[in-house]
């Protein structure tokens, strides 16, 4: 079963290093998770970059690749695709455990068929 998922990310780096770092080690703290990593490298979509690992993250590992709209440490990203029920989950878990390495009012919007979920970072924390 699976759900249909519309995301905007709007975010203001503070430490992308960091925030790399937490995301790779997310990844390899959940083996049991399907990150898609195989259908994502054949895609040029690796795990050695902010860029891919929001594509990773927050989109499809068979949809379009949609590109990373950046400008300096200001990112905005803006998708649409299907995954499983858990996903959100996956979602929502990673942009806390980067929100300290956010700047305030860096946002995350999740829309699907039934949820809506905006989180703001404040103070280094993901807030609802």
């Amino acid at each position: 079963m699976g759900d249909c998922f519309s995301i905007s990310l709007n975010i203001t780096l503070k430490n992308e290093a960091a925030a790399v770092r937490v995301m790779q080690e997310y990844i390899q703290n959940k083996p049991y998770v399907n990150f898609g990593l195989e259908e994502n490298q054949k895609r040029g979509i690796g795990t050695d970059n902010f860029n891919d690992l929001i594509r990773i993250f927050f989109s499809s590992c068979n949809g379009t690749v949609i590109d990373v709209a950046r400008n300096e440490d200001i990112i905005s990203y803006n998708t649409d695709f299907d995954a499983t029920y858990s996903w959100k989950s996956v979602m929502l878990d990673i942009f806390g455990s980067i929100a300290p390495f956010l700047e305030d009012g860096s946002e995350l919007n999740i829309s699907s068929i039934d949820d809506y979920f905006c989180l703001i970072v404040k103070n280094g924390k993901a807030e609802y």
